[in-house]
């Protein structure tokens, strides 16, 4: 009986202790007109974009427990995006050989340009994934409602972000 009670405080502890970890990587910018509760809003970035099209990146690794649940979503919802000609986007992930590949691209890139790179050590210079930069003007540090399980708040959280930029260049 001892042996069940502890196994249950044990699988219980781990239960709480995930979703406090996903409620702390939730951060609440109050910015006007700005609705994300995941992603940080950067002050003083200008939007990195390609032809008028803001770039969208994703960087993942094949040892991240977390990203499979992100790349999904994240992959579906930028080649939506890419076919209506709306953002260019990317996705970078570390391969178990110790590479770098777009996989939103049909070739297999064996390193990641450097000015990718930046960017990447730009927003988070500690290299943990995933990490999620929008256009360099809004970004996140891990999941935002995996804790929860939702992949339906986790999309539209993304939809709206990408949104938001898409019509912020725009309306320059």
């Amino acid at each position: 009986m001892k042996k069940l009670l502890l196994f249950v405080a044990v699988i219980v502890t781990i239960f709480i202790a995930g979703n406090l970890t996903g409620f702390m990587t939730a951060t609440v910018i109050p910015k006007e007109n700005y609705t994300s509760k995941t992603f940080i809003l950067t002050e003083g970035e200008s939007i990195c974009e390609i032809d008028g099209k803001p770039i969208i990146r994703m960087y993942s690794t094949v040892r991240c427990p977390h990203c499979p649940w992100m790349n999904k979503i994240f992959d579906q919802i930028a080649k939506e995006y890419v076919e209506r000609n709306l953002v260019e986007a990317r996705h970078w992930l570390y391969t178990a050989d110790g590479t770098w590949d777009n996989v939103l691209t049909n070739e297999v890139e064996k390193e990641i340009p450097s000015e990718e790179l930046e960017v990447f050590y730009r927003f988070y210079p500690n290299g943990t994934l995933p990490l999620f930069v929008f256009g360099c003007k809004y970004y996140r540090i891990g999941t935002g409602n995996e804790a929860i399980n939702d992949m339906v708040i986790e999309e539209k959280e993304i939809r709206s972000v990408i949104d938001k930029l898409i019509e912020e260049v725009r309306t320059r």
